[in-house]
């Protein structure tokens, strides 16, 4: 569970980072600016106030740079802490089935191919994904992300193994 808070807490500051280098560029930040007295009177600003804070930062590039980011910060509803865990418990559950359900349907020796390799394809997916969604270096991030796996199972099967020497009195 520490890998996965680890790897979701990662991608959502690499996805934050990501929407603030899209506004670095003078055209993006053209296009986003031309858009923002819509994006304030949907925030709850009456259009007289969206037309007097838009032109107030036309002028100041750095001004209207943090407005816009700000403004992107702002538009993430709240999410229900029982929904979010509930699907926080799905996943544990079926990301701790994952390497195990090939020792309930095939003997030993298969059972560790397959749970070996459908792991890695799936943490190869997973980097993909985090890749795409934190717009970062695809092979670097399923590098990340495959060592961590990795990492955690090590623990696991170590940690394992040391209570099974562990003498018994």
């Amino acid at each position: 569970m520490m890998a996965g808070a680890y790897l979701d807490v990662e991608t959502t500051r690499d996805a934050v980072a990501a929407k603030r280098s899209s506004l670095q560029s003078d055209l993006a930040l053209d296009e986003a600016a031309a858009s923002l007295p819509t994006q304030l009177a949907a925030a709850g600003l009456t259009p007289e106030q969206s037309v007097a804070l838009s032109n107030a930062v036309q002028q100041d590039r750095q001004a209207l740079r943090g407005l816009l980011l700000a403004m992107q910060g702002a538009a993430e509803p709240s999410q229900n802490p029982w929904e979010q865990a509930l699907w926080m418990l799905l996943a544990d559950f079926l990301a701790a089935a994952v390497p195990i359900l090939p020792f309930v349907f095939l003997p030993i020796s298969q059972a560790r191919v397959v749970s070996v390799s459908v792991t890695v394809a799936l943490l190869l997916v997973l980097g993909i994904g985090r890749a795409r969604i934190a717009k970062r270096s695809t092979t670097r991030t399923v590098v990340e992300t495959l060592s961590i796996g990795i990492a955690a199972a090590s623990a696991g099967v170590g940690i394992s193994v040391l209570i099974d020497n562990i003498p018994y009195r």
